[in-house]
């Protein structure tokens, strides 16, 4: 039997194989942040028990609820860090406002959690180095706040 493969089909499995190996790179990376963050204060690490394969695609902290997201997110813009926010509560949307009458206080724990969810980078290419930098930058910050208390 003879089977045909086209471009198209080698382009898929060329592009699985690259994902995979993109996949246990941000894994790796992951591990560095884990590693990292666990001690400090002011900041955790949520879905460190997950059960299933994740592609790591994202990497979220929480921060502690005294902590002003906006500042820390400027540091570590000031800092050369891009950072973003994942997870905003979606039934606070004008949409589901509108549509279902949501209001503040409807999920006290999703919103709780929207206030303190910070992004940090995560991308293939990032090196070992590169998540240490992010890690004593969020270190410093957290120092810093805490001088000034």
């Amino acid at each position: 039997a003879v089977i045909k493969i086209s471009d198209q089909d080698l382009q898929t499995l060329k592009t699985l194989e690259k994902l995979q190996k993109n996949n246990v790179r941000r894994e790796e990376l992951t591990l560095i942040f884990r590693k990292r963050l666990a001690d400090i204060p002011n900041v955790s690490v949520p879905f460190d028990k997950i059960e299933g394969v994740s592609s790591y695609h994202i990497f979220p902290i929480l921060l502690d609820k005294a902590m002003n997201r906006s500042k820390f997110m400027v540091f570590m813009r000031d800092k050369g860090i891009q950072s973003s926010i994942h997870y905003p509560p979606i039934h606070l949307f004008d949409f589901y406002r509108r549509k279902f009458n949501y209001n503040d206080g409807f999920l006290p724990v999703t919103e709780e959690v929207g206030k303190r969810e910070v992004t940090l980078p995560l991308y293939p290419s990032m090196r070992d180095e590169d998540v240490h930098y992010v890690c004593d930058v969020i270190i410093e910050y957290i120092k810093k706040e805490e001088d000034k208390q």
